[in-house]
């Protein structure tokens, strides 16, 4: 399988003056990009960089990021993309975990202090060309850090175009920063396959709409701002991207409903993946009026089971963890071991989420294995109750978890964010949809719950408040 900095250069060679980068002030083409990634490249080279380097990319979301991006990979070195907002202790403890040769900031490129040569922990794959060192989200505790190869994504990206229906001419709108691989993912595919790669430095409404793209990666978390702009500028609608893919947290059917009302012009996909198994399978728009509740059907070229805590395939509608067996899954976790040997299975992998296969094929997902409540010697999923509160008019965001009580036992606790709807009339809603075994016991009203920067609810902090 080819690099992906050659694939891009192969794309230069055929289409020199097609439009490759833009931000709202500069148009770049690939032509030109391909000159600005050897001028870096030569500059990283001339500082001392050599190949299997580690690089810590830490800049605004702009074009010189990718510049940078790229040349990091022509020199033969590994990216580790970072926030360019990580506060110093944040960027301690991200080091910790593994410390990178250089720095890139907007300071200039910094070299480390690495006092012994990275060694990467992986149990069932031989690392041949590593692309990226990344980090779990670390929403469920201390972040971990995984390596992807060139092969895990750029064997994905024929297929992407082909289930995103993307062509030549359109225009692939990056409204989050580039150090969530599913943004990232998005705009190497798009240089790939030719197509021009739009990037917004601060994401906004306004910033959204004008940015006059033809397709989007975006998290639920954002869409719900895009549909309170649209209710005051309704003249919006028609500058919504015709394709729109939803990734991250799972996409709930009364945020669904919405999008399709506000904007019934584009097309909303659901993307289910993760880092460690890359994409698996797709909702589209057609399939959502059917099942809303699923996250459709996998793609061709990976195979999903189901299995259960020994390891066996369950059977069809029966809950179990996700694995999948792809050529997108990552290499492990570094320095991680036991988590890595937890991940993989006989050849498959999985990111520990629970679902069901349906009949028909179709996918459903429940949530985490760290998500599920013990209460009373039952186990109680959270996303059934989100899903639920959700569904509740008036309820805006809604997050379940389980805390301990006095007693060590684990309760229910829900946060939930209202407009127009008072506590007492939701915990009547719900209540009437749930067994009395996963009723929550506690309730915490807040004005927005806490985000990471991915967009994805802080549930750490949420179990800090009393």
């Amino acid at each position: 399988m080819m690099r992906i900095e050659q694939r891009i250069f192969d794309q230069s060679k055929k289409t020199p003056h097609h439009w490759a980068l833009s931000n709202g002030q500069t148009r770049m083409s690939f032509s030109t990009l391909q000159t600005c990634i050897r001028q870096r490249k030569k500059q990283f080279l001339n500082a001392g960089a050599k190949p299997g380097d580690i690089f810590a990319i830490c800049l605004p979301n702009d074009i010189t990021y990718v510049i940078d991006v790229l040349a990091v990979l022509e020199c033969k070195g590994i990216i580790m993309p970072l926030h360019h907002e990580l506060s110093d202790s944040e960027l301690e403890r991200t080091f910790s975990i593994q410390m990178p040769h250089w720095l890139i900031s907007n300071k200039g490129i910094q070299k480390m202090p690495v006092k012994e040569e990275h060694s990467f922990t992986t149990l069932n794959y031989t690392l041949s060309d590593p692309l990226l060192f990344g980090f779990t989200s670390g929403s469920t505790g201390f972040p971990k850090g995984f390596i992807k190869s060139h092969d895990s994504w750029s064997s994905a990206f024929d297929e992407w175009s082909e289930n995103f229906h993307l062509r030549a001419g359109d225009r692939i709108l990056i409204p989050l920063h580039l150090s969530y691989s599913a943004q990232l993912f998005a705009a190497l595919q798009a240089l790939c396959v030719g197509i021009e790669v739009h990037m917004v430095n601060n994401f906004s409404p306004e910033s959204f709409f004008n940015s006059e793209s033809t397709c989007v990666t975006i998290t639920p978390a954002l869409i719900q701002p895009l549909i309170k702009y649209h209710q005051v500028h309704p003249l919006e609608t028609n500058k919504m991207p015709h394709t729109v893919i939803s990734v991250g947290n799972t996409l709930s059917t009364k945020l669904r409903r919405s999008f399709e009302k506000a904007f019934p012009n584009s097309q909303l996909y659901e993307y289910y993946g993760s880092s460690e198994m890359g994409c698996v399978s797709i909702l589209t728009p057609e399939q959502a009026k059917k099942g809303p509740d699923t996250v459709g059907f996998p793609i061709k070229s990976v195979d999903v089971t189901i299995r259960n805590d020994i390891g066996e395939v369950v059977p069809f509608g029966e809950i179990g963890k996700v694995f999948v067996k792809t050529a997108q899954a990552f290499s492990g976790f570094v320095n991680n071991s036991v988590e890595t040997e937890r991940s993989f299975y006989k050849g498959y992998v999985t990111s520990h989420d629970l679902g069901l296969m349906n009949e028909d094929g179709s996918l459903k997902i429940i949530g985490r294995d760290r998500d599920i409540i013990k209460s009373g010697g039952s186990m109680i999923f959270t996303e059934e109750i989100e899903e639920l509160l959700l569904s509740i008019q008036g309820v805006e965001e809604a997050a379940v978890f389980g805390q301990l009580d006095d007693s060590r036992s684990e309760i229910v606790v829900a946060a939930v964010v209202l407009n127009d709807i008072s506590l007492s009339e939701t915990k009547k809603a719900l209540n009437s949809m749930l067994a009395s075994y996963k009723k929550p016991r506690k309730w915490i009203v807040l004005k927005e719950l806490p985000k990471l920067r991915s967009g994805k609810v802080d549930k750490i902090s949420l179990k800090k408040i009393k």
